[in-house]
């Protein structure tokens, strides 16, 4: 199933629109599939990755990017009260269905992990896949140091699956 969602984070004082294209497709333990191996192909298996910079700055801003274009920028008050100042892009989320959750834009690792999944429901239903098995990801994290009063870590997301397309009667 592939659709767009538009979500909604509700920051103190008043809602702000996150634009997020969610992916999803549908995934099961080689185990729960209860079919016998022939009735099904395994097409290939496929790995895609993605990259999310955060950059904090002294001046109680943040911001996030994703390799495809995706950033936000948040700005904090004197409080502490998350603004959001400025976002561009769309941010392409997938998951894998039991595994929807909601991407919160103070969470790179889940936006690294998301944009990850959704290219892998891409490639998969580019190759006429029917569903993922033996899914697999891993996030690594790099803290880079920044220029002036910035610090910078990237979270790096790899996530390989089998793609398979079942065998129908015809």
């Amino acid at each position: 199933m592939v659709g767009v969602l538009f979500t909604s984070c509700v920051l103190p004082q008043k809602a702000r629109i996150i634009p997020v294209a969610t992916n999803t497709i549908s995934s099961v333990s080689f185990s729960e599939l209860n079919l016998a191996r022939e009735d099904y192909n395994i097409l290939k298996t496929i790995e895609v990755s993605s990259l999310v910079t955060v950059e904090y700055a002294n001046d109680n801003s943040v911001k996030i990017s994703d390799d495809s274009g995706y950033t936000i920028e948040i700005t904090y008050d004197a409080v502490g009260n998350p603004l959001m100042t400025t976002s561009s892009g769309v941010l392409r989320a997938g998951f894998l269905t039991n595994d929807y959750d909601k991407i919160s834009y103070d969470n790179p690792e889940a936006i690294a992990r998301a944009t990850a999944f959704s290219r892998l429901v891409s490639v998969a239903k580019e190759q006429g896949g029917d569903a993922l098995i033996e899914p697999i990801v891993s996030t690594n994290l790099e803290e880079q140091s920044g220029k002036g009063s910035k610090r910078t870590i990237v979270y790096s997301t790899t996530a390989s699956a089998k793609v398979i397309v079942i065998k129908t009667d015809k």
